[in-house]
């Protein structure tokens, strides 16, 4: 639902420029000036349109034939504008600290090392994500504060452009998840708490709750148990705020197989459950169903 889309956004940065898939093919992914000073520009060998035409100009040093120093190096597209590097070279490859900016907007601010992204920087795509935070071999890996155009944040770890190890996601709509994740899911044991006072700790897989957890309604119920993809699933306990209480198996959020229900009053239905309905001769009872279901 929140996922983050880091891998394409990291994408464009890694391909040097909007036009990599445009240009045309060169030898070992080179490029020379009018002048003849030669810059590392990775992913044109791949380049899709031989007809296109890319260059190149460049306000720095050139040593031993490759950009060096600080300097601005602007590319273009058959004469026209396109990607701008503001920075330091090495080697003809970007190294230290650069501003990369591409005509749609997407911007990174940070530090290189042989044209990637390594060390701290600031990603911030066209659409208005935010990334800052650690960056290894072109990827984001380690700690981050991500703040998405539409009012989600997320703080935590990283490791190749995902949410992975403990984190914090604050939904714009109110909900808050504080716990584990894994490949930008909800993975392991956390915290989540729901903008209308719901609130669950627990197991999750997959990013939904799965395993042992507690569901605490705003309503002042609690279910203690078992989970599955996000419904109350195998055996568990649900006290309900005005003293009744079940205990035993579930299925579908309802009570399924061998359980005893207990009502505030004392009286007792202990037994089989088949969704969500106990049967005894005239004695009905139920569990996460209307009591009219259970004819």
């Amino acid at each position: 639902m929140w996922r983050l889309a880091l891998g394409a956004l990291v994408a464009a940065i890694l391909a040097s420029a909007a036009w990599a898939q445009q240009a045309a093919p060169l030898p070992k992914d080179w490029l020379a000036d009018d002048k003849g000073c030669r810059a590392h520009a990775p992913g044109l060998s791949r380049a899709a349109k031989p007809e296109d035409k890319l260059s190149f100009t460049w306000s720095g040093g050139c040593e031993d034939g490759v950009l060096s120093g600080e300097g601005e190096l602007q590319w273009y597209l058959d004469g026209k504008p396109t990607d701008r590097y503001v920075g330091h070279y090495r080697d003809g490859m970007r190294n230290g600290h650069g501003v990369y900016e591409t005509p749609e907007g997407a911007r990174y601010d940070g530090e290189y090392e042989d044209d990637k992204p390594e060390g701290h920087g600031i990603y911030v795509s066209a659409k208005g994500d935010r990334y800052e935070g650690d960056w290894i071999g072109g990827h984001a890996n380690g700690h981050a504060v991500v703040s998405f155009a539409n009012g989600n944040r997320y703080e935590g770890d990283y490791r190749n452009d995902r949410p992975s190890g403990k984190g914090v996601f604050t939904n714009a709509n109110g909900s808050r998840y504080e716990g584990e994740f894994k490949a930008g899911k909800r993975e392991g044991h956390g915290t989540y708490a729901l903008a209308n006072g719901d609130r669950y700790e627990g197991e999750f897989h997959d990013d939904r709750q799965t395993g042992y957890g507690t569901y605490r309604f705003a309503n002042g119920d609690v279910y203690e148990g078992d989970f599955k993809d996000g419904i109350e699933d195998g055996h568990g306990v649900y006290l309900w705020a005005n003293g009744d209480r079940y205990d035993g198996s579930w299925r579908d959020n309802q009570a399924n197989g061998q359980g005893t229900f207990t009502s505030k009053e004392g009286q007792a239905y202990g037994g089989e459950w088949q969704k969500g309905c106990f049967k005894e001769g005239e004695r009905r009872a139920a569990v996460g169903v209307p009591l009219s279901d259970c004819p």
